[in-house]
């Protein structure tokens, strides 16, 4: 897991908490420069954490993980991913979250991203723009009926009637 390529960029995140919540929280050298802010540790740091969340919990369902060096990636993946980074982004600074009231979506983050992941797991959204997407494990079961039980009498003439 730890060589797979993130989903997500930088831009991407940036542009989903918007610039001056992105520098809030990753520029800590006050530089408002976006290019050094987007390639600093902070930032990668947080995406590899998004995307060890996400694909450590498709591990389970489909036999080769995504990766962000794949011709086509999933939007589903994309949109966890993102939302992932967000919550992980405001956990970088609560003093933030708290003075600017952001714990809604910080939460609020984290609860879509966990929603997503558990609905892909359950097979109730499936990753249908990138193909091939072999069909999950968790898919399908088989219940057996063994027949119907019928009360039989035994050999000592009593009826076996009791708890099975």
């Amino acid at each position: 897991m730890a060589g797979l390529t993130p989903f997500i960029t930088a831009a991407q995140l940036r542009t989903t908490l918007g610039l001056s919540t992105y520098l809030a929280l990753f520029d800590e050298d006050n530089t408002g420069d976006t290019d050094i802010v987007d390639g600093s540790d902070a930032v990668a740091l947080c995406i590899k954490r998004a995307h060890v969340r996400v694909v450590s919990r498709l591990g389970i369902l489909y036999n080769k993980i995504p990766d962000g060096t794949d011709a086509e990636i999933s939007d589903l993946l994309v949109d966890a991913e993102i939302n992932y980074a967000v919550g992980i982004s405001f956990d970088r600074h609560p003093e933030y979250v708290k003075t600017y009231g952001e714990d809604k979506k910080r939460d609020a983050a984290f609860d879509q991203a966990d929603a997503t992941m558990e609905m892909i797991q359950a097979a109730i959204l499936t990753i249908v723009d990138a193909p091939p997407a072999p069909s999950p494990a968790n898919v399908g079961g088989v219940v057996i009926d063994s027949g119907q039980r019928v009360m039989i009498d035994s050999n000592d003439g009593c009826r076996n009637s009791g708890d099975y």
